[in-house]
């Protein structure tokens, strides 16, 4: 996938890890692409029948505003 987003499959769950600790993993364009593409990822793989969504760090931070979305990935 990416840095920022990566997926791993275990078993019947997608566990789908956000990796950006230094900006408490807030929503970026990289990452809102990568939430939007890694459910279809491997989607012919039978099996899959629920998902994981965590973050690298101590904190997840899921606000974020469409201006900041806008203007850059920092």
């Amino acid at each position: 996938m990416t840095d920022v987003v990566k997926i791993a499959d275990a078993g019947h769950v997608r566990t789908i890890t956000l990796n950006r600790p230094e900006k408490k993993n807030a929503l970026s364009n990289t990452i809102a692409w990568g939430l939007i593409a890694a459910p279809n990822i491997g989607i012919a793989r039978e099996g899959l029948m629920t998902g994981l969504l965590t973050g690298v760090g101590a904190q997840i931070r899921y606000s974020n505003t469409i201006v900041s979305l806008e203007q850059s990935d920092g």
